[in-house]
């Protein structure tokens, strides 16, 4: 909510800007964000490990906001430029401990989330494929990312019912800046003249690897859905 709070007056101010200014929209758009990661390269002795990842990890869901810009190229296509905030992850499936003498009231199960935040920067090309008010358009570009915050998120239940939950630093070196493939197909709804609303589903996918150095690195990636208001 912080991040809001200081997006939304940059968001007006450049409103001000874009009445003034033929072809330029401005707009707003927020939505849930589910992510997950891929291998991309191991070592050769890392097969059993990465066996053991991919049948741990799973989807996590969080949430994306963004401020945005568009020009207008022609009637059918524009460039959107904005500025945004993420915060997602990936999970793990809530795994049993197993002790050879289990201790009353011990813990039983233990769940790990690793969460990241980062700033985005979107650079995109929208092409509408009807010169109709409400219509279908796919968009695509690259996105600048800065993480700023990754760590690890530890829920630990127990036998008497109770659970805990602690955050955990990183052991191994992430990359805090990246850059961001997307791909979304989207539909525009005309509310008046001087405001649209539009939903998105959107596929995004981490270019570089999100470890530094380790045996095995993995990928990010996203599919969100944003629900959006462009302010002609």
């Amino acid at each position: 909510m912080k991040i809001i709070a200081l997006l939304l007056p940059l968001l007006f101010s450049f409103k001000l800007i874009g009445q003034s200014k033929k072809g330029l929209s401005l707009g707003i758009s927020g939505g849930p964000v589910i992510s997950n990661n891929f291998i991309v390269n191991q070592m050769a002795e890392a097969d059993e490990l990465s066996n053991g990842l991919n049948k741990l990890e799973t989807y996590n869901l969080g949430y994306a906001f963004y401020i945005f810009s568009e020009y207008k190229l022609n009637k059918k296509n524009r460039i959107k430029v904005g500025v945004g905030f993420i915060e997602s992850g990936v999970n793990s499936k809530k795994t049993q401990l197993i002790f050879e003498q289990p201790e009353p009231g011990g813990p039983e199960y233990y769940q790990i989330k690793r969460i990241y935040k980062c700033f985005i920067l979107p650079l995109e090309i929208k092409h509408h494929f009807s010169n109709k008010t409400n219509s279908f358009y796919l968009i695509g570009g690259t996105s600048p990312i800065y993480n700023f915050d990754m760590k690890n998120k530890i829920t630990v239940w127990y036998s008497d019912g109770s659970k805990t939950l602690k955050d955990q630093s990183l052991n191994v070196s992430y990359r805090k800046f990246n850059i961001k493939s997307a791909l979304g197909l989207g539909y525009t709804f005309n509310l008046n003249k001087r405001i649209n609303l539009y939903i998105q589903p959107t596929l995004d996918i981490n270019i570089f690897n999100t470890f530094r150095s380790v045996p095995i690195n993995r990928r990010d990636y996203s599919i969100s859905v944003q629900l959006g208001l462009s302010f002609i």
